[in-house]
């Protein structure tokens, strides 16, 4: 039968969304697509439907009022809400407002099993609708029948009356005799209606169990209908725990009592275990024999539920009689305390300890005689003894007091008396006051009728009403207090109607009217109402619940002479069932919506839940998992199977938490990282039913817990290579002291020695050269510790331009010949003439070749060689088209100390050597080669170091790339040298060591400069006027304006005053960041001391006569 569904929508894409997802999930319907108010209305009013869907957050707003429009029209027809954004407070809002279910525009997919699930629900509820209306049916028509039955009666006692004789008698009883039988066919007819609609289960079976006759209440527990019973032994559908208590049974019918009753656990096929209460009897046929079994079976899982309730209530009422602030105490027969409460003890001053198991004389004796009596009294008559006032002194500073206690027996059920319990109130400081009230208390209970107390004290609202008059005569405190409204007695019922400030309505929305109270109804027809539930809907936006129970009260001679209702209210129970039900919802939707996966699966391992975040973590949708078993997804990691196996066999087992990590599978086939909190939900008997598992995916924790994981071993490498480092630079430091001031010691000695004028002129020749020689090795040493600086803070440039690297090689040669003539030793060249130019600083080249040299002449015993070749390399031999991948390669060999091969990695490292101790037998600082590598690095090369082992020699291989376009043969590559006389020169020094200024004065003259030498910045000013010279040479450090001030001042005036003088800065201040603030200052050139002479001289000429 094709299903008939109406969608209100206004987006098309959402009504053809929906009619394809109904399609793609099975369910055969026709869907009506409206998108207005009216057309809505239109269709409710000419078409029934089976569902109804609504967009919930139209333009128009039609689905808000779609709610309200939909539950008036058509109640029992589900609703279900669209929505693209409806947040958790307005789902359940339009649940309020009568909406069945909800579903997010995004999750489509949740359609199908909504709908599903709404035509159940509705089918179900149309069934139970026509039970009730067939069960009411049933019942109208019994109590015609009885009606007639008792006006049949009548008519045949009145026939008896008016005939006499014996033949009219006998006529008269055959007649009752057939009405009689009727009657009988008619109470066997209701005896079986009863049996059948009976609201407990009713099951008549042989005397092996099996059934014979069962009525639908004992069908619908058993999960079928009354047929499919009949020759089923009922103990199949007895729980496997209990079938053992129940066979017994079985066996004890047939003999004495008659009557039996047993709780044991029911279960079907499609309802899970059901607690009942059976009540059987032995059935006798006429010569007493046992042949079967009547069984009443009544559900009593409501009953369980409340037992729950109440030993929870029993724990509670133990805590609070605890903490109560009231004494309270239980003495046995022999006035023994057998339990007291703090309060008591308090009262009596003594500790707790001390009253149990002791009797009332032993811990107060002084209250024992008057006490004990009234104890004997309340045991022997079981009658409470309330609020008895008692004085006397207590511990522990004889303080008389006054109680007032209440004393009650504490009787099993059989009605024996085990003890009396007491609650004890101190009421010493309120006693006067106390006294006044009683007095006030009795005249006002005198003049109550006990009647009214009565009522005054019930919990319930009572009215009463008059059925003659038909007048409310009585309504309780309660009732108005219930009600919010005082009731004035003596007014017909329907008055009431428009003075009260509430109207009322039962549970399915509808208004009672006038005579639809309970009340009313009890009062005019006689109805029995039973806890029939209303809302009372107020003026002032506030409702109340009240259940309501009324009956008709009828006197002697069976008439109707009044009506009372009694009610109470159930707001608080109301709320609570709502405050469930929202808790409930709100708990599905933090399941659908928590970043954790909810999984769960029963004890068959298959899997009865996965939420939207597990399909997210894992990739499987709910419809492809749901159902099966747990294993058979392959979702665990191959190596965690086992460990997973454990977790596993733990829940099963007797654990209820467990916990595991271990890695999964995605869909997709990703190894992911997850955590699992497991718990298991079991049945009393302690069977697992599910576990509920919660799923973090901790993959990128995981990942970040690795790499902090390396991230500290680096940092522990780090550090390791930062302390090697700071070790290295302690020895470093050491290394440069003694090395700085090694030549400090022939420089001092020998010039002593000069000063002393005992030395003939060969004597003083060598004291000169040895003074030169240590001042050019300390001045050596200071450059390397300069470019050392400069390379670790990355300042050291280049001035590129095309090298010639046999004019390089042989200028650096020059410099370490003396050196290795004073060792004999040899120094053999093969330099390639054609190899070509490289584009670079030819002075750092230079140095680097020089580095190398003299490294090998300085490790090199007396005697030895050292080899120095230069030849090409690459694709792009001599004259070859393509030069551009060719290298010079620069091979020095030497046949000295060589290299150990744990120190040869490091070679080229700063601040390293292979020996820093006191008895090393080579100086210096260990930086050569270190500049070497970055210099020739920073013109794009390499630099290689081979060695054998120690004593057999060194080779350092350098490799710089060629230019790729080579000048004309026999261009000169090398700039020529600049000139050095200095003939007509005007220069100014300035400088405030005097020593400085007579070496400068004396080299420049020696070179044809006119020299004026100056000591401060203000002399050098007024010089600079006066005499006009064509360069100035200033010293940075003077005291009180500087060279930078100096130069700035110069460059404020006009050039016919000096303004654009060039300038030349010469100072002990050697860094990078000083030569850059020379420049910045105003100054052209920045020559480190101590001064090459030659290089200053240069430096001169170059800024008074530039090339053209």
């Amino acid at each position: 039968m094709t299903l008939q569904f109406l969608l209100l929508a206004e987006d098309s894409s959402d009504a053809e969304r929906v009619q394809s997802t109904l399609k793609n999930g099975g369910i055969d319907c026709e869907l009506l697509w409206v998108t207005t108010h009216s057309q809505f209305v239109s269709a409710l009013e000419a078409n029934a439907f089976d569902l109804i869907l609504a967009d919930y957050l139209q333009p128009t707003k039609v689905g808000l009022a779609a709610l309200d429009l939909a539950s008036r029209l058509c109640p029992n027809v589900p609703l279900i809400v669209l929505s693209g954004s409806l947040g958790e407070e307005l789902a359940i809002e339009t649940i309020k407002q009568g909406a069945t279910d909800y579903v997010l525009k995004q999750r489509l997919e949740r359609l199908v099993p909504c709908v599903q699930r709404a035509l159940r629900e509705s089918e179900a509820h149309r069934e139970r609708q026509q039970t009730e209306q067939a069960l009411q049916q049933a019942q109208n028509e019994l109590e015609e029948l009885a009606i007639q039955l008792e006006q049949a009666n009548e008519d045949l006692k009145a026939a008896l009356e008016e005939v006499q004789i014996t033949e009219e008698e006998l006529r008269q009883q055959n007649e009752q005799l057939a009405m009689a039988q009727e009657a009988i066919a008619a109470e066997r007819q209701r005896y079986q209606d009863l049996f059948n609609f009976a609201p407990d289960g009713y099951v008549i079976t042989d005397i092996a169990g099996v059934i014979q006759e069962a009525n639908w209440a004992a069908a619908e527990l058993m999960g079928c209908n009354p047929s499919q019973l009949i020759g089923v032994p009922l103990g199949i559908y007895i729980a496997e725990s209990d079938y053992r208590a129940f066979q017994k049974l079985l066996n004890e019918l047939g003999q004495p009592p008659q009557l039996h009753t047993i709780e044991l656990g029911l279960e079907s096929p499609e309802r899970s275990l059901i607690p009942v209460a059976i009540t059987a009897t032995a059935i006798h046929d006429a010569q007493g024999q046992w042949i079967g079994a009547r069984w009443l079976i009544r559900d009593i899982t409501e009953r369980k539920q409340i037992e729950t309730a109440l030993r929870q209530s029993e724990t509670i009422l133990n805590a609070f009689i605890a903490s109560s602030p009231v004494g309270m105490a239980f003495f046995d027969r022999n006035w023994r305390y057998v339990y007291a409460n703090a309060a008591l003890a308090a009262t009596n001053g003594i500790p707790l300890s001390d009253h149990l198991g002791r009797t009332l004389r032993e811990v107060l004796p002084q209250w024992a005689p008057t006490i004990e009596p009234i104890l004997q009294q309340v045991m022997q008559t079981k009658t409470p003894l309330l609020n008895q006032e008692v004085v006397g002194v207590t511990h522990p500073v004889d303080l008389m007091r006054y109680g007032l206690i209440n004393y009650f027996p504490v009787c099993l059920p059989d009605g024996e008396v085990i003890g009396v319990g007491i609650t004890s109130l101190d009421i010493t400081e309120r006693k006067q006051v106390e006294v006044e009230r009683e007095r006030l208390l009795q005249t006002l209970a005198d003049e109550r009728a006990q009647f009214e107390a009565v009522l005054r004290q019930m919990p319930e609202g009572v009215m009463i009403a008059d059925a003659v008059s038909g007048q409310l005569v009585l309504s309780n405190e309660q009732a108005d207090q219930i009600l919010q409204h005082a009731y004035e007695l003596n007014h017909q019922l329907e008055q009431y109607e428009p003075q009260v400030p509430f109207q009322a309505y039962d549970l399915d929305g509808h208004l009672y009217a006038a005579d639809e109270y309970p009340l009313v109804r009890s009062l005019r027809t006689g109805e029995v109402v039973i806890h029939e539930e209303m809302e009372l809907r107020y003026s002032d936006g506030s409702r109340i619940f009240i259940s309501t129970s009324s009956a008709p009260v009828f006197n002697s001679q069976g008439q109707l002479i009044s009506a009372v209702t009694v009610f109470q209210d159930i707001t608080e129970r109301k709320q609570s069932e709502e405050a469930l039900r929202q808790a409930l919802q709100k708990l599905n939707f933090h399941v659908e919506n928590t970043p954790m996966a909810v999984i769960e699966w029963d004890g068959a391992l298959r899997i009865t839940r996965w939420s939207g975040a597990a399909e997210s973590i894992f990739g499987w949708s709910a419809a492809e998992v749901l159902g099966q078993f747990l294993f058979d997804l392959q979702l665990v990691f191959e190596d965690d199977i086992d460990h997973v196996a454990q977790v596993s066999n733990r829940l099963m087992g007797a654990e209820p938490y467990v916990f595991s990590y271990n890695r999964n599978y995605t869909k997709q086939g990703d190894v992911i990282h997850c955590e699992w909190y497991n718990s298991s939900l079991r049945d009393e008997a302690g069977r697992m039913i599910s576990v509920l598992s919660l799923v973090l995916n901790v993959t990128d924790r995981v990942q970040t817990e690795r790499d902090r994981e390396r991230i500290l071993q680096q940092a522990q490498a780090a550090r390791e290579a930062a302390e090697a480092a700071n070790r290295i630079k302690d020895e470093f430091l050491a290394v440069v002291s003694h090395e700085l001031r090694a030549p400090l010691n022939p420089i001092v000695g020998w010039a002593k020695l000069l000063r002393s004028g005992q030395l003939d002129a060969h004597k003083s020749e060598r004291a000169i050269e040895v003074i030169e020689r240590n001042a050019q090795m300390q001045s050596q040493l200071i450059n390397d510790l300069l470019d050392i600086s400069r390379i670790l803070r990355g300042k050291l440039s280049l001035d590129p331009k095309p090298v010639d690297l046999v004019a390089t090689i042989q200028a650096a040669m020059e410099t370490v010949r003396l050196a290795a003539e004073a060792k004999a030793i040899q120094i053999h060249t093969q330099l390639a003439p054609d190899v070509g130019a490289v584009s670079g600083d030819a002075g750092r080249l230079q140095q680097v070749v020089w580095n190398l040299l003299s490294n090998a002449v300085k490790f090199t015993p007396e005697g030895g060689r050292v080899e120095v070749r230069l030849e090409r390399e690459g694709e792009g031999e001599a004259g070859s088209a393509s030069p551009s991948s060719s290298y010079a390669r620069i091979t020095i060999t030497d046949t000295g100390k060589g290299i150990a091969p744990d120190f040869l990695p490091y070679v080229f490292d700063h601040f390293r050597q292979e020996s820093s101790a006191t008895t090393r037998r080579f100086g210096g600082l260990g930086l050569g080669l270190a500049i070497v590598r970055y210099l020739v690095e920073l013109h794009g090369g390499t630099v290689q170091a081979d060695s054998a082992g120690e004593g057999q020699g060194a080779t350092f291989t350098v490799r710089l790339p060629l230019m790729p376009h080579q000048l004309a043969a026999g261009s000169n590559i090398n700039a020529a040298e600049p000139s050095l006389n200095l003939q007509g020169t005007r220069i100014l020094v300035v400088d405030d060591d005097a020593n400085t200024r007579e070496f400068l004065a004396v080299l420049l003259e020696l070179h044809g400069a006119n020299v004026i030498a100056t000591a401060t910045a203000s002399e050098a000013l007024t010089t600079l006027t006066q005499f006009q010279p064509d360069i100035l040479l200033s010293d940075i450090g003077m005291p009180d304006v500087d060279g930078y001030m100096l130069v700035r001042q110069i460059r404020t005036l006009p050039p016919e005053q000096g303004g654009t003088i060039p300038a030349i800065a010469l100072t002990a201040y050697a860094g990078e960041i000083d030569y850059q603030q020379a420049m910045a200052a105003g100054f052209q050139q920045h020559i480190p001391k101590p001064l090459e002479p030659t290089k200053l001289v240069e430096a001169i000429a170059h800024l008074v006569r530039p090339k053209s």
